[in-house]
Formats: C-alpha cells, structure tokens, sequence
C-alpha cells in the first residue's frame, strides 16, 4: 500500500503521516546530465565534457541504461538528506545500508530527552494503526488486528513514562547521559542526515518499500522516493513504475 506524504509549500520540508519530516541538505546539480556524461565517457575517444549533449539526458539515460540493467553511472549523483522524527528501530533498519551511504545520527552523549512527552506522537513511535482503521502488514503474520486499541496505547505510554522518569532519575543520581541513555526505549524518536548516491538509494527503495518492510521505514522511503522524483525526474518516475514496491533487489 503506497503512503501519501505531503510537502510543505514554503519550507519544502516532506512530512508523512505519523511525522517522520524530510528536507534536502544539498544535491548534485543537473544529475540526469552527470549520469549521461559519466556513461558517455564509456564510449567516447574524447573528453566526453566536451562532446554534445542531449537537450533533455533524462529520457536518454532511462533508455541507454535504465531499461538495459546498466546502474554504474547512477553511482556519480548524490544526495544528503535531513531526516527528523525516525524511532531508533527504524534508525537501525535504515543504517544496515552501508554501500554508498553515510550517516551523522543525533547522539544520545550529547543532546537530552528530558522535555518529551510519551503521550506526543511527535516524539515517541506509535503503529498507525492505534490511530485510524488501517492494518498494517507484517511479515509471516498477515494483517495486524489490535482488539484493544485503547489498552495498547496505554501499555506503549507506560513504557514511555516509565523510561523517561528512569533516565532523569540516573541523571540526578549522577548518571553520565551516555550511560543513562541505556534505559531509553527504541521507540524513542531521532534525527539524522544521510547521503547517498542514487543507485544506493534505489538500492534501499527496493527492499524497503514492499508492504511487507515494516511500516515506519515504508513511510520514511516513501518521502525519499517523492524528493528523489523531483531531483531525477525520468530516473525516478522509471524507477517508480518498474521497480518500486515489487520486491526487485540490487540494482
């Protein structure tokens, strides 16, 4: 099931629905045209700079190396992200990808969670689906059918409060916030930056947008899929019509 996200007309920041927010830090420039060039030097006895271009490489490049399987080139363009508002689950999914990937993720050492509020969906993880009708879908165990919606929000906050009075009360006693951090759930909410180039992107897309990758990082790729559409307009709109959500792997 596709995720709508929605992107903000003035800060241009790309939200999904349970508030995980996404901006872009920086992005190669015209990187259809780095793709064309870094693949016609292939080819070209010359500088292939020099040579003439495609007045519009996108189309070009979907045609010479996307519907041939050819993915090197796309290793040239990059991207760095400003993701705000992940679970340090979903943070450990999306730092399991390594190739042509780095990360500089909010440190627990430095920052504090002392003004959270468990009962704020804005700071801690909830599952959609204590919230509206939708059922999300797990691997090996089909639809989720929560009978006490009620009940499971309430255990979620109990764990909440309960790790967040425990890591002040360490913190009073004395308690580095290094090592006061131990207590702190994984659903407690992170930022990060991240770039990656786009083949390593479509990469990550593969595995993490199918309905059956866990419904946190499905919504957090669908806003780098949005973003990534409009910085490779023909890549990606390919990308999206022949790959996404279809369980393909390893471009």
């Amino acid at each position: 099931m596709k995720v709508e996200v929605h992107k903000d007309p003035i800060t241009g920041v790309v939200t999904t629905p349970t508030g995980i927010m996404v901006d872009v830090v920086a992005a190669t420039r015209d990187p259809e045209l780095v793709v064309w060039i870094c693949a016609h030097q292939d080819v070209s006895e010359g500088f292939a700079l020099h040579d003439r271009k495609p007045e519009e490489p996108g189309p070009a490049i979907v045609k010479n190396l996307l519907q041939r399987g050819h993915y090197g080139p796309f290793e040239h363009p990059q991207i760095t992200f400003n993701i705000a508002g992940i679970s340090r689950a979903c943070l450990a999914q999306l730092t399991r990808h390594r190739i042509g990937v780095s990360f500089d993720v909010q440190s627990l050492r430095y920052t504090a969670p002392a003004g959270r509020d468990p009962r704020a969906t804005r700071d801690f993880a909830y599952p959609p689906y204590l919230f509206d009708e939708e059922r999300a879908h797990a691997r090996g165990v089909g639809k989720v059918k929560v009978d006490d919606v009620g009940l499971v929000k309430e255990i979620y906050q109990k764990h909440y409060e309960e790790s967040l009075k425990a890591y002040r009360e360490l913190l009073m006693l004395g308690v580095p916030p290094e090592d006061a951090r131990l207590v702190l759930p994984e659903g407690f909410k992170v930022n990060l930056t991240m770039s990656v180039n786009a083949r390593s992107l479509m990469h990550i897309l593969d595995l993490r947008l199918p309905p059956n990758a866990q419904w946190e990082i499905r919504e957090l790729c669908e806003a780098l899929l949005f973003i990534a559409e409009e910085w490779m307009p023909h890549t990606f709109k390919w990308y999206r019509e022949n790959r996404a959500y279809k369980h393909k792997l390893a471009p």
